[in-house]
């Protein structure tokens, strides 16, 4: 099989590998789509990640395809089934799992090598992480489902209100997720992740403002989320974000790191 193999820094060499198989729990992948995060970016720069992968390893973390064979042990699913496997699982065990804080796993487990032609998937990921995809969705949008689940995630900790304003900066992929999410009512209200009609009088318009990150040349890395008329929000915690509001308001700061989400 044709496989990305990341060796150090911006060395990613394209190389002809035997197929892996499927171990107990396991599943193996046909990838079928697989997208670039802004990590992979990022790694790639750096030559390694510290908690991610050490090379030389397979690349790429974000990905869809079809279930080409089943490890021992493996029920639920199908050689053929269309699915999504997402970049991490949560050990369940530690004392942040615990308390539900997955994505602050001290032994998250991660998936890599979604630039092959095949992916085995560990097996908390099939457990944990391994997601049908629906009729009528494509593979190529199915692979976007961490960032989403990042967006979402984050809406679920901003407490946002009908009515409330609604400031975005950077208008890249993420940027614009949490303007669609948003859009549909999703996050607001404290509804953790989930939709909300939105309310059309008079008193409850939403309000959101999309700000390029030309704007904000230290604020060049997507996204920022700033919640209603009296706060704001900005990565890596940019001082033009905190004066788009003040203390009464919540900040959402979005970095590309965020492992687990």
């Amino acid at each position: 099989m044709l496989a990305a193999v990341l060796y150090g820094q911006e060395d990613l060499r394209l190389e002809q590998q035997a197929p892996p198989a499927p171990g107990p729990g396991e599943v193996l992948l046909r990838v079928t789509a697989a997208t670039t995060c802004g990590t992979d970016l990022k790694v790639w720069r750096r030559g390694g990640h510290a908690k991610m992968l050490r090379p030389p390893t397979r690349f790429g973390h974000e990905g869809a395809g079809h279930i080409a064979a089943l490890g021992d042990g493996v029920t639920g699913w199908r050689v053929g089934d269309r699915v999504v496997a997402n970049n991490s699982a949560p050990c369940m065990g530690c004392f942040f799992c615990q308390k539900q804080e997955y994505s602050l796993c001290t032994n998250l487990v991660f998936n890599n090598g979604t630039f092959a032609e095949f992916l085995t998937i560990p097996a908390p990921i099939v457990q944990h992480n391994l997601l049908p995809i629906p009729e009528g969705m494509s593979d190529a949008i199915a692979a976007m489902t961490e960032p989403l689940a990042c967006v979402l995630h984050g809406l679920s900790r901003s407490n946002i209100q009908p009515g409330d304003r609604v400031v975005i900066l950077g208008d890249g992929a993420i940027g614009l997720m949490f303007v669609a999410a948003l859009s549909l009512g999703y996050g607001v209200g404290g509804e953790r992740g989930e939709r909300r009609k939105e309310r059309k009088t008079k008193n409850e318009k939403r309000n959101l403002f999309v700000l390029r990150s030309s704007l904000f040349p230290h604020a060049n890395t997507p996204t920022l989320l700033a919640k209603s008329s009296s706060s704001a929000v900005a990565p890596h915690g940019s001082r033009s974000a905190r004066r788009l509001g003040h203390r009464r308001g919540s900040t959402i700061a979005w970095w590309r790191m965020c492992l687990g989400w």
